[in-house]
């Protein structure tokens, strides 16, 4: 059975994922890694950093510009999908990542500076935000194209 969520859980995975946007825009990639699910080590903080950057890369790429400048700025938003329903919509998630520690999938957007560039933001994730250990972690995540 899904997890119900009342308001100030959802407040708490709200707070919890705008500060990983806070540490994102910082490039304290370090705090993001910290924030982030045992079973996803490919995301420690070079990770991380590196996971960035290409999506950075290919952005500015695909606009033609002759490199990529950090994100100064983020989005957050929610689903309220749960994990059964995102399972039976064939999204994968890694091993250690099932519905007892599911709580919430968020959506994270990096942006430039407000008019700096003709798009409006440099990548977007979806985040499925899990509790492990009673800290809230950030237990998969997937690229939207």
């Amino acid at each position: 059975m899904p997890i119900q969520l009342d308001d100030p859980q959802r407040q708490r995975i709200r707070a919890m994922v705008e500060e990983v946007g806070r540490a994102m825009v910082a490039k304290d990639l370090r705090r993001v890694a910290e924030m982030t699910a045992s079973w996803l080590p490919e995301y420690g903080e070079e990770g991380w950093r590196q996971h960035i950057e290409q999506q950075l890369s290919e952005m500015a790429s695909e606009w033609g510009l002759e490199g990529p400048t950090w994100p100064t700025q983020f989005e957050v938003d929610s689903n309220s999908l749960s994990f059964e329903e995102l399972v039976a919509l064939k999204r994968q998630f890694p091993k250690g990542l099932d519905g007892s520690s599911f709580r919430q999938r968020m959506h994270l957007t990096l942006m430039p500076d407000e008019g700096a560039f003709d798009f409006d933001y440099w990548c977007r994730w979806w985040l499925a935000v899990v509790e492990e250990n009673g800290l809230l972690k950030i237990g998969a995540v997937e690229v939207e194209p």
